[in-house]
């Protein structure tokens, strides 16, 4: 029976979907039988990313206290009124959600749920923010350098393990299974200002530090 090209498509991606939630749950078992890591809760990860009392208290205004933003990638795209692209076809612009998350973190477990559900994409970095925009200018706060592996095999994973305990690399904080790979996760002792004069060094050591891993 002949199957037509969009469908052999959507065969193919149906597969490998298959496959890479396969890889997932392998990595998963992987990390939980390794000695020395333990499960985190999604609650406590990011509570140990931003302490209770260090952002600003929903509904309050406290001086000097940052919130953390997320952002949402719906997947949808919408027109845009009277503009063309560089073919000629009707622009269009991706539909993005901008959430404030306050001290109490409440709003990060109906996100998550949110996400599954609805299938799109959440964004949060280890930065916290003063107002409502993610501008670069409004950072305030560095909490963690992470790091994300792109495809993450058994292969890889073991690697990465081995290297941590050789020394070669440094030990994580976290290790965050996240769809095809990972996110490695070094926790600051310390939230570090987002000044101007930080900036560049904070970078040289991320660079330094992605380069190692």
């Amino acid at each position: 029976m002949p199957v037509s090209r969009t469908r052999q498509s959507a065969e193919k991606d149906a597969a490998w979907y298959a496959e890479e939630r396969h890889a997932n749950q392998r990595r998963n078992e992987r990390l939980f039988l390794e000695d020395g890591w333990d499960y985190c809760d999604t609650y406590s990860f990011y509570r140990s990313l931003f302490p209770e009392g260090f952002l600003q208290p929903e509904g309050g205004q406290e001086d000097g206290k940052p919130n953390v933003i997320v952002i949402e990638d719906t997947g949808r795209d919408v027109p845009i009124p009277g503009k063309t692209d560089r073919d000629g076809k009707p622009a269009v612009k991706r539909v993005m959600h901008r959430y404030t998350i306050h001290d109490d973190l409440e709003q990060m477990e109906e996100l998550r749920s949110k996400s599954v559900i609805e299938n799109t994409f959440m964004f949060l970095s280890p930065v916290s923010y003063y107002g409502k925009s993610r501008d670069h200018r409004n950072a305030r706060y560095l909490h963690a350098f992470m790091i994300d592996l792109d495809y993450v095999g058994d292969i890889q994973l073991e690697n990465l393990l081995h290297q941590m305990k050789r020394g070669v690399i440094p030990f994580a904080n976290f290790l965050v299974s996240s769809g095809t790979g990972l996110h490695v996760v070094y926790l600051l002792k310390d939230p570090i200002p987002l000044m101007t004069r930080y900036v560049a060094g904070l970078q040289a050591i991320k660079s330094a530090l992605t380069e190692r891993v």
